[in-house]
């Protein structure tokens, strides 16, 4: 699986575009959907569909113009979804002008869920903490892990929805699993491995 990594808007969130089988998924389109669409044609790949991490303003910025110029559809965590309309609990009211998401989710993801793309898939999970319904993306070598897990970091966990208990359990979970490249919602990539000896869990 190729992994592409696109830090976009105000926050520097990134954006990744997942490609197989000329096959694409674009996660946490933070915000430019042009640059996302420029990508895809120079690669040559067609967009199946957009993910998000959780509802949180910076993370989902470009969702509607990345959807109504794509026509992907658009897959969100069950547990975050209120926070696509909710300008409080996405924290766009806390930094500034309120953003609502007007695209509906064509699918609501939940634990365990597959997504295909090309012949290899993204299985669902749930990883609470920084909100409540925070995903992270599993594939064999891989872990799209949004704000639950960063370089030496971790989400904050102060924003509506947010637990520290919560995400200390995620992150445990996440340090269970066997090692693999983490690509979070903000900075560089690391591995699982390196976050559990950094942290001691």
């Amino acid at each position: 699986m190729q992994v592409f990594t696109l830090p976009l808007g105000a926050l520097q969130t990134n954006c990744y575009i997942l490609a197989s089988e000329k096959k694409a998924l674009v996660i946490d389109p933070a915000d430019a959907h042009f640059q996302i669409l420029a990508l895809l044609q120079k690669e040559g790949l067609t967009l199946e569909g957009i993910l998000l991490t959780h509802c949180h303003f910076d993370h989902m910025g470009g969702v509607d113009a990345l959807a109504e110029a794509s026509g992907a559809p658009l897959f969100c965590p069950e547990k975050d979804a209120v926070g696509l309309t909710d300008e409080n609990r996405n924290a766009s009211r806390c930094f500034g002008e309120g953003l609502s998401i007007k695209t509906a989710p064509a699918r609501l993801l939940k634990e365990g869920d597959r997504i295909s793309l090309g012949n290899e898939e993204l299985t669902v999970l749930e990883t609470p903490g920084h909100t409540s319904g925070s995903v992270c993306y599993l594939a064999e070598d891989l872990l799209i892990s949004g704000d639950t897990l960063f370089f030496r970091g971790y989400g904050r966990t102060d924003l509506p929805s947010g637990s520290d208990g919560m995400l200390l359990r995620s992150l445990r979970r996440l340090f269970c699993l066997e090692d693999r490249t983490v690509y979070p919602g903000h900075g560089p990539s690391t591995t699982l491995l390196k976050e559990k000896n950094f942290y001691g869990l």
